[in-house]
């Protein structure tokens, strides 16, 4: 819930890799599940990317964005820090897609960098198109009216 309102039908794993490398060393395929509408639970204004950064949070704990959102009924937050806000009634959607296999790839394949980006490209690339078609159409909270 760290991506702001406006991103909010993005993809992005802020290239975290872990999950190929593990697929590849396990010799098990990658389920990718795309989720839409959980954005909508609260309004995140701003990541906070620059103040991750700034703080270290991204370097020490791998902490990518530092949110300032807004949320019912306690109104603004800063950070991750548990709240105590009720999130927004959203209609979420759920879609899973095929698993993708890394039957092709050697468990050795995990300590190639050039490998590991193009699975995780191929991964990302499918996720954003399903989650694209997901968010077609839709109103923020509301979503798809039928």
């Amino acid at each position: 819930m760290a991506r702001s309102f406006s991103n909010r039908h993005k993809i992005d794993f802020f290239d975290h890799l872990g999950y190929v490398k593990m697929a590849l060393k396990a010799q098990v395929p990658i389920l990718p599940i795309v989720g839409c509408g959980g954005g909508e639970a609260a309004f995140v204004i701003n990541s906070g990317e620059k103040i991750a950064k700034w703080t270290g949070m991204k370097k020490f704990a791998q902490v990518h964005t530092w949110p300032l959102y807004w949320s019912f009924p306690f109104g603004f937050h800063l950070g991750h820090f548990p709240h105590f806000e009720l999130p927004l009634p959203t209609q979420m959607t759920m879609s899973i897609q095929p698993s993708y296999s890394v039957a092709n790839y050697k468990p050795s394949d995990a300590e190639n960098p050039e490998i590991v980006r193009r699975i995780n490209d191929d991964l990302l690339s499918i996720m954003q198109k399903e989650l694209d078609e997901l968010s077609k159409g839709r109103i923020p909270i509301l979503g798809k009216l039928r």
